[in-house]
């Protein structure tokens, strides 16, 4: 991993009442999100995690992709 893709931008979300740090990496889908801040995603609860629909699509490049990543939901794929 080059030293561009190490880089990370630390953020805290906020949901409800709680606070959670979380840290964005250099990729084109985290530049996508943070040039959107601040940004609010109405969420559902539910037993183990919280779901929301975001209005529009992010920016995604392939080359991003890790082989951790390959696990996350692409629609259409």
């Amino acid at each position: 991993m080059s030293q561009d893709q190490q880089k990370s931008t630390e953020v805290i979300l906020k949901v409800g009442q709680k606070e959670f740090k979380a840290k964005f990496n250099n990729s084109t889908t985290a530049k996508d999100v943070l040039s959107k801040l601040p940004y609010t995603v109405n969420l559902d609860q539910y037993e183990y995690d919280y779901c929301g629909i975001i209005p529009a699509p992010l920016a995604f490049d392939e080359a991003d992709n890790t082989t951790a990543d390959q696990r996350r939901y692409l629609p259409g794929r």
